[in-house]
């Protein structure tokens, strides 16, 4: 249930439109470099970013 929730607010955050990761991030509270391993665990698609594989 909390990782579903997590995944969730991620995803939110990165489709708000006009949203950096950087600022996602910096909502989210946590750095860039952690977004990116969270998107990359959930497998969720960060909008204008090829999916490293």
């Amino acid at each position: 249930m909390l990782r579903e929730l997590e995944r969730d607010g991620i995803a939110r955050c990165l489709t708000e439109p006009g949203t950096t990761v950087a600022q996602a991030a910096r909502r989210l509270g946590m750095s860039r470099a952690t977004l990116h391993r969270e998107t990359a665990r959930y497998g969720i698609g960060v909008p204008g970013h090829a999916q490293r594989s």
